[in-house]
């Protein structure tokens, strides 16, 4: 007698998470469509320390730098969500945030090359349960899709599958063509 087939959590919340981040995601934009400046540029940059240490003596700075006194031109908090959105790390490269920029793009690039190794990972393991199905279970790999191949490791045999689809009164899930969708293991482990 065989008990119920192991759930797949992650495609069982996989869609309550993707809501709540979207939603997330649209309160953050909408919130900073409000067009407020990423700081105030009423006042003209004032360098807070006017004075150079030369080992250990002060020494007063009398010239500044043209740069240092033009007031700052206002940023857009839409704008830079926006840019942030297309390129992570642009909209602080607009609001003139260069370390965050870098941490965020660097963030960005690092998650990109995770999830591109992941993805080979599972395509190499597909390919090896697969493999080992069609060694191990008399499987033949044309014409299937992933969902068989979870009931084929989640059961013995078709029959034991059948069987179970029958006390669930699953008639469409039920394989007919015994055949064509056939297994069986050679042994439990």
């Amino acid at each position: 007698m065989h008990t119920k087939p192991k759930q797949h959590l992650l495609y069982e919340y996989t869609g309550d998470v993707m809501k709540i981040l979207f939603l997330l995601l649209a309160v953050t934009f909408t919130s900073s469509l409000a067009g407020t400046p990423l700081r105030k540029t009423d006042q003209p940059f004032i360098d807070a320390a006017p004075y150079t240490f030369v080992l250990g003596q002060q020494q007063s700075s009398s010239v500044q730098s043209d740069e240092l006194q033009k007031p700052l031109a206002p940023k857009n908090r839409g704008k830079a969500m926006f840019m942030s959105l297309l390129v992570p790390g642009l909209g602080q490269r607009y609001a003139e945030a260069n370390g965050k920029a870098a941490a965020f793009f660097g963030v960005e690039i690092g998650l990109w090359l995770t999830f591109s190794g992941l993805t080979a990972y599972g395509n190499w393991r597909e390919n090896d349960y697969e493999t080992l199905a069609a060694a191990h279970a008399d499987v033949n790999l044309d014409g299937k899709n992933h969902t068989y191949f979870i009931n084929v490791g989640n059961f013995d045999s078709i029959y034991d599958y059948n069987e179970y689809r029958l006390r669930q009164r699953d008639w469409a899930n039920y394989y007919q063509d015994v055949d064509f969708w056939y297994w069986n293991w050679s042994s439990r482990a």
